[in-house]
C-alpha cells in the first residue's frame, strides 16, 4: 500500500511541522515519537516508504480539518470524538453542532478499531 493512500499529503505535513517548529527535525521526531535521523532519512528519500505507523502518527499530530459548524480548524481526533457522539451525549447547546456534523462533507472518518501493526 502506498504511503499517499494511508494519509494523502502526510510529507507536506511534515515539511511544514519541521519549519515550523523551534526545535526544527529534533522536536518533531519528539512530537511523532521516532529519532531524528529517521525524520531526516524519510526526508532525503533514503527511506522511500515509510511505516504505514510513522504516517498515522503524522497525520494524529499535524493534520487539522476546517470545521464548517466551529468555523476554524480543529485536530482529526477532536473532529472524530464530536462525530462519534450520539444526541444522548450532547447537551441542549452542542445540539446544533451534533445535528452538523451528521451531513458534515468534511468530517474526518471513524478511527480504524484494529491493532495497528509495529
Amino acid at each position: 500500500m502506498s504511503a499517499d493512500n494511508i494519509f494523502p499529503g502526510w510529507r507536506q505535513y511534515l515539511v511544514d511541522a519541521i519549519a515550523a517548529h523551534p526545535e526544527r527535525q529534533a522536536g518533531v521526531a519528539a512530537q511523532v515519537g521516532v529519532c531524528r535521523p529517521y525524520i531526516t532519512r524519510v526526508l532525503s528519500g533514503s527511506i522511500p516508504t515509510p511505516s504505514p505507523r510513522f504516517i498515522r502518527r503524522v497525520a494524529a499530530a499535524y493534520q487539522r480539518i476546517q470545521c464548517p459548524h466551529l468555523q476554524r480548524p480543529i485536530e482529526v481526533a477532536e473532529c472524530r470524538a464530536y462525530a462519534a457522539r450520539t444526541y444522548a451525549q450532547c447537551s441542549q447547546f452542542e445540539a446544533p453542532h451534533w445535528k452538523a456534523c451528521r451531513h458534515c462533507p468534511v468530517k474526518a472518518p471513524p478511527a480504524a478499531t484494529t491493532k495497528e501493526p509495529a
